[in-house]
């Protein structure tokens, strides 16, 4: 990687890092390109290219139909994509070519009622550098986690820390991994916190199946 005729990509998912922070003197030629969500305000454009590129001959989206979508998903491309399939049956079905806001809320409700979990296994699967039963457990444990979320709020209370904690006891988790698991799923941007103590799913779509 060194010599001017070469170049390398290396791919990979969440456990990139682990393998970078243990190769570090190998691999200090290489740097991190993160490529999951569409920042809104840096890659709106791109968003929008997604969106509305391999549609432009058949449907009219309005502005407030693609701010709509942004907000189910975060700007994450796959559930992004996810929603536009079901968008684009239920459209030709129809046979009606403007999409407004209420358009994308059916589509997301239509992809709720269809969607399995596995869409959503990353969430709870990546990032685990453990191997055999202790990585199952932790992928059992961090589910049992985000039911404890869902659970809260279910109860129409704020999603807090404590609240979590207290939901989490029933699932038979430690404050200790709510504490660590709770700060991996923010790093991992799984959720986002919210004036400072305030947990929600970082991709809507995702939080409003769990609940």
């Amino acid at each position: 990687s060194g010599k001017r005729p070469f170049g390398f990509i290396l791919v990979g998912g969440e456990k990139m890092e682990f393998v970078i922070s243990c190769q570090g003197d190998a691999l200090n030629k290489f740097w991190a390109i993160r490529v999951d969500y569409f920042n809104r305000e840096t890659h709106w454009t791109d968003f929008e290219e997604l969106v509305r590129r391999p549609v432009k001959d058949c449907f009219e989206i309005s502005d407030q139909a693609l701010l709509s979508l942004y907000g189910e998903t975060a700007g994450n491309p796959y559930f992004t994509k996810l929603i536009l399939m079901h968008l684009f049956d239920m459209m030709v079905a129809r046979r009606d070519s403007y999409v407004t806001r209420r358009e994308i809320e059916e589509a997301t409700n239509r992809t709720l009622r269809n969607v399995k979990s596995n869409a959503f296994q990353h969430f709870w699967e990546d990032g685990i550098i453990e191997v055999g039963s202790k990585a199952e457990e932790k992928s059992i444990n961090r589910r049992k986690l985000l039911l404890a979320l869902a659970e809260v709020i279910r109860q129409r209370v704020p999603p807090t820390r404590e609240y979590i904690k207290q939901a989490a006891t029933k699932w038979g988790l430690s404050e200790y991994f709510v504490e660590t698991e709770l700060r991996e799923f923010e790093r991992r941007q799984v959720l986002a916190v919210k004036d400072d103590d305030i947990y929600r799913c970082k991709v809507r779509i995702f939080e409003n199946w769990l609940v």
